[in-house]
């Protein structure tokens, strides 16, 4: 029904391309406000509720969607069939799968499983800038998690699998591609490109794939979907042809075209749906009918209902960063391979368009890239020159054909040619400052950068050139940095850990990197690295690994190998974690080191006696930062006998304006005497929303009340910053909840807030 009223407005307005495009967007973002707002209510009854979080369940759930994930593990979201206090029917729960949790059973979406585990709600931590997994999953429609306790057990009488049968190719597909290339360096990137399905690409590929600037090539893109649709449309034509009687049925071309335009369908729905996938289908659909029916092509018009239509049908993808970019491309190479005031279409100066097309791309998107990723290539021209071609043309069909043909040596082919494209990839990669991080710009800067490169892509004499790469230069504007005296202090919400960031006007300290959620992610990849790129900056003076616990070092091999880090100060070897050459440079013992001042901000360690036989919490490092107004103390997982040793031998330095509340909040530490000789304006706990370990104690909150003006908690307030200024005895606290919480937060934090 929306297609059929798209093609009546492009029917009646194709003439008037620019001018109904921005009646079109403007459209499109008012009716996806209006329906994001209408439907959200209804979404949020669908979550797990906080009182539901770590319940036990058992029920019967139906199998949606399969998603691989490394060490044959799977994320299965399933849709709730039983109905108790913590389940409604149509919620949509994921769940991470091991092979022995599967139980050997033959997993089809479609198919009724009961499931016995652990309820979680969508609970994320929350930063101040950067993705917010919270609303990621919101857009999703999943409404929380579960864990399981029991193997997975399979109701053979239920199934509905014929209703998912791209769900079930898709799988499928997975299945026949992992085993045919077993476990080759290029499995993971043929799966993506043949199915969408990136779960199992690992880290080191995807950096390599974000430096060079070509991440847009791992997944299903709307290129690739237009050159299946046209292959589909040739070979069919061409069949129509040899036949008398499909010729007196209709023409060639409309039989290509429709059998091209239902493949494109199939194909965008098995391989998930995505934003790049949905634009593609409903541009190709409009453009399809508007031949058929002899109307004259606008490709504003194209663009604009197919955006109203995406938005319409989808509200969500409204907030989606796959909306800006996928629109923002096809929008910039309308602009470059159009008459910028006809739009009429120039098709002999293939190889000339061809060039033009991506100098338009790489100029149209800089502020948007910078914007959303805080980084610029300046090979990404060349990566993509040499790979667009190489994967639209080789890689990508060759894997597509071999997979639904089932051949082994063309998938074979497929991965041969990646391997290719790797070799040239890593020297792009190798180059010296192949990419650069740049801070996140301001609303006036993003705006002024965006004109630059609108008068770059302008045709030549309608404004000056130098005008508009003074104006895109300004995205290089370097971000605001504490004055003199000033320090900064990041307190990062990365749940049941430690990780706090330290700045002084020219210098970066960085008190531990939080833990490792998985092999494949951990703190360091998923805050601290991106949270430095959005300040544009990519070297750190001094790394502080307080001990040797998992929840304090598990980001610090990915920091060490990401960002530059002139010093480590740790309470223990280099040898006692994982660590490359490059991670144990310059490391020395944190309890030997000397106070030093950088920017009139003073840094002193504390001492405290050990006699070896402490476990590690006792062992943390303690680092005092103060300037002439405040001072700041970093504990780590201290406990109540290093807090009576420091009361005994060192009373008087203690005393600092904030504290960062020893181990968590546990019990064990945080002592009435040490809190007294503290005595901060400002407590700050770390810890994991709802964790297991009931971090904070209800005694240590109470002993911290008596004392502390305010106390704040990263599993309330999520992640915070705290300014300290030398001239002013006021401490400025700015926190995520009070200034990144939307509606798609509330459920989780209405219990929690302060």
């Amino acid at each position: 029904m929306a297609l059929f009223s798209a093609w009546l407005s492009l029917n009646r307005l194709a003439p008037l391309g620019r001018t109904y495009f921005i009646i079109f967007f403007t459209s499109g973002f008012t009716a996806a406000w209006l329906l994001a707002g209408s439907q959200a209510a209804n979404q949020l009854k669908l979550q797990v509720q906080p009182e539901c979080h770590q319940k036990p369940i058992t029920g019967l759930f139906q199998l949606e969607d399969l998603s691989l994930r490394p060490k044959d593990d799977l994320l299965l979201t399933f849709s709730v069939l039983s109905h108790s206090p913590c389940l409604i029917r149509q919620q949509r729960l994921q769940a991470w799968v091991t092979p022995n949790e599967r139980s050997n059973i033959t997993l089809r979406a479609g198919n009724i499983y009961e499931l016995t585990g652990t309820l979680k709600a969508p609970y994320a931590p929350l930063q101040l800038q950067g993705f917010d997994v919270q609303n990621h999953w919101f857009k999703q429609s999943i409404g929380g998690h579960i864990k399981l306790t029991q193997p997975l057990m399979h109701q053979p009488t239920h199934t509905d699998s014929e209703n998912f049968p791209l769900v079930n190719l898709r799988h499928q597909t997975n299945d026949w591609l992992k085993n045919t290339l077993n476990n080759h360096p290029q499995q993971a990137v043929v799966i993506a490109l043949v199915t969408g399905d990136t779960g199992l690409i690992d880290t080191n590929t995807r950096e390599l794939f974000n430096q060079t600037g070509i991440a847009h090539l791992i997944a299903i893109s709307g290129f690739h979907i237009t050159m299946l649709a046209y292959a589909v449309h040739l070979i069919v034509g061409y069949l129509w042809r040899q036949s008398r009687f499909c010729l007196d049925q209709c023409a060639p071309q409309t039989a290509g075209l429709l059998c091209g335009l239902l493949v494109a369908v199939l194909y965008s729905l098995m391989t998930g749906w995505a934003i790049p996938a949905q634009r593609t289908v409903f541009m190709l659909s409009l453009w399809a009918m508007a031949k058929l029916s002899a109307v004259k092509i606008n490709p504003w018009n194209i663009v604009g209902l197919a955006l109203l239509i995406t938005l319409s049908t989808n509200p969500w993808t409204a907030f989606d960063t796959g909306l800006l970019l996928s629109f923002g491309a096809v929008g910039i190479l309308i602009f470059a391979n159009y008459n910028w005031h006809r739009m009429t279409y120039k098709p002999w100066q293939t190889l000339t368009q061809a060039s033009n097309s991506q100098v338009a791309i790489t100029i149209g998107l800089i502020p948007i890239t910078v914007a959303l990723f805080n980084q610029q290539h300046w090979i990404s021209p060349l990566a993509n020159a040499l790979s667009i071609p190489w994967m639209s043309f080789v890689s990508t069909p060759l894997a597509i054909l071999g997979a639904f043909c089932r051949q082994d040596w063309i998938v074979q082919l497929a991965a041969w040619s990646l391997n290719i494209q790797q070799e040239w990839l890593n020297l792009l990669h190798q180059l010296p400052h192949s990419s650069l991080a740049i801070a996140s710009p301001s609303w006036p800067v993003l705006i002024a950068s965006c004109l630059g490169a609108l008068i770059l892509l302008l045709p030549k004499g309608l404004a000056p050139k130098t005008l508009g790469i003074g104006l895109l230069a300004l995205l290089v504007w370097p971000a605001q940095t504490p004055q003199p005296g000033e320090f900064w202090v990041d307190v990062h919400d990365i749940g049941q850990g430690s990780a706090i960031s330290i700045r002084t006007q020219n210098h970066h300290l960085l008190y531990d990197t939080g833990p490792a959620f998985t092999e494949q992610s951990n703190t360091g990849l998923r805050v601290l690295v991106p949270f430095y790129q959005q300040l544009g900056i990519h070297s750190i003076d001094q790394l502080w690994l307080s001990h040797n616990d998992r929840d304090h070092t598990g980001g610090a091999e990915y920091v060490l190998q990401t960002l530059h880090v002139a010093q480590v100060k740790a309470a223990f070897q280099p040898t006692e974690l994982k660590l490359n050459e490059r991670g144990i440079h310059n490391w020395s013992n944190c309890h030997t080191t000397q106070a030093w001042s950088w920017d009139n901000v003073h840094f002193e360690p504390l001492r405290i006696h050990l006699n070896g036989t402490e476990k590690d919490n006792n062992t943390s490092c303690l680092l005092k930062v103060s300037n002439a107004s405040h001072t700041l103390l970093m504990t780590g997982d201290i406990e109540q006998k290093i807090e009576q040793q420091l009361v005994k031998h060192d009373a008087q330095q203690l005393k600092a304006d904030i504290l960062i509340v020893p181990h968590h909040g546990s019990n064990t530490s945080s002592s009435r005497e040490f809190i007294q000789h503290v005595n901060p304006m400002i407590s700050i706990i770390q810890a994991g929303w709802n964790n297991t370990y009931g971090h904070p104690h209800a005694q240590v909150l109470h002993r911290l009340e008596q004392v502390s003006t305010h106390i704040y908690n990263t599993a309330n307030d999520c992640a915070l910053q705290i300014t300290s200024n030398p001239k002013d005895d006021k401490l400025v606290v700015t926190t995520a909840r009070k200034q990144r919480f939307a509606y798609w937060h509330y459920q989780l934090r209405k219990t929690k807030a302060n």
